[in-house]
């Protein structure tokens, strides 16, 4: 298994741009779920600033995805979803140093080396809210 961490940080103008690419982001993780059976894990989340030393960045998500191997996770990046996704909305988020090839993001590959993930996990989805 091949697991991340993800960052990204939206740079929306507006607060109704900044709900479109929560939503986009909503749909992105529904149709990898539905589409892309090798990656085992999809999850995107928002900065809560409750309980954060230091605090989130403003417009930051998280992404925790994991992947059958690395090849999955290459496929996924180089896929159709992801790819129509960064086309779409790429441009929302802060974007990489010039020459701009996309948004900046910081990836860090994980080994995972004890836990576990109670099926509760799954089922649970918080509500998001932008300010």
């Amino acid at each position: 298994m091949y697991t991340l961490i993800a960052k990204w940080y939206i740079q929306a103008d507006d607060n109704d741009k900044a709900k479109a690419v929560l939503q986009a982001l909503r749909e992105l993780a529904a149709q990898v779920e539905a589409q892309e059976p090798d990656t085992w894990m999809y999850l995107v989340h928002t900065g809560n600033q409750e309980g954060s030393t230091p605090p989130p960045a403003p417009g930051e998500v998280v992404f925790v995805e994991a992947y059958k191997d690395f090849n999955a996770l290459l496929q996924h990046v180089n896929g159709k979803l992801f790819q129509t996704f960064v086309s779409q909305y790429g441009a929302d988020f802060v974007p990489e140093m010039v020459p701009n090839k996309g948004p900046f993001l910081l990836v860090e590959g994980l080994a995972r080396l004890a836990g576990f993930v109670r099926p509760q996990a799954a089922e649970s989805t918080a509500k998001v809210t932008v300010h």
